[in-house]
């Protein structure tokens, strides 16, 4: 699928061709929960990454090693909080637009005022640039018209870094594409997650998402 390039593109031309090659509006709007599993490997030792999504926009995120949580992260639609070794935070404001922002399973259904910033290269190959919020920008393959990338900007004791998070190896679940490879960073180091499982209106209930 070629996606033109005109001064007409805008980010909902992006996302209406995200949501056709995804698999078309009817089947994307029959997903209510998506549930993924994903493993990498840090320092010689596995890692797991547990994500579980919800349309009414709930989302919950669980990183662990070797049985051990290291960090969860979990949002009811209203608040959320994040616990990293053992330590629990509620989230702020800032930090709760940026989870609502990556709740819902197919964001590009219901995100408004996005705004599409021009066209960037990412692993070599054009992509649209789509800032979804003040510190959040994803990207979409030109040709493809498949998210590929979305970059954070996260601020940690008075400095500014941008965290990325790659996504390839799309395959079909229940009639959807769903990205089975994730590099995922965590400070320094990108870890590559394969996904082991993605189930979907499945595996997902509202306990999930209380603290």
């Amino acid at each position: 699928v070629i996606v033109t390039r005109s001064r007409s593109m805008s980010y909902k031309t992006v996302f209406n061709k995200n949501i056709e090659v995804n698999g078309g509006k009817a089947a994307v709007e029959k997903v209510n929960s998506e549930y993924m599993i994903a493993a990498g490997e840090l320092q010689g030792q596995k890692l797991y990454f547990e994500t579980k999504r919800t349309v009414s926009g709930k989302f919950s995120q669980i990183v662990s090693m070797g049985g051990m949580v290291v960090s969860k992260q979990i949002f009811d639609g209203l608040k959320g909080s994040a616990t990293m070794q053992g330590q629990k935070v509620e989230l702020n404001e800032e930090q709760l637009i940026a989870i609502k922002a990556e709740a819902h399973p197919f964001p590009e259904l219901r995100t408004q005022n996005a705004r599409l910033t021009g066209i960037e290269p990412v692993g070599g190959k054009d992509a649209y640039a789509v800032a979804v919020s003040d510190d959040t920008t994803v990207y979409y393959d030109v040709e493809t018209g498949l998210k590929v990338q979305s970059v954070k900007t996260v601020s940690q004791g008075g400095q500014t870094m941008s965290v990325p998070t790659g996504f390839g190896n799309y395959q079909e679940v229940s009639g959807v594409k769903f990205p089975f490879n994730i590099a995922q960073s965590f400070g320094p180091q990108t870890i590559e997650f394969k996904v082991n499982s993605i189930k979907i209106n499945e595996g997902v209930t509202d306990a999930d998402f209380v603290e």
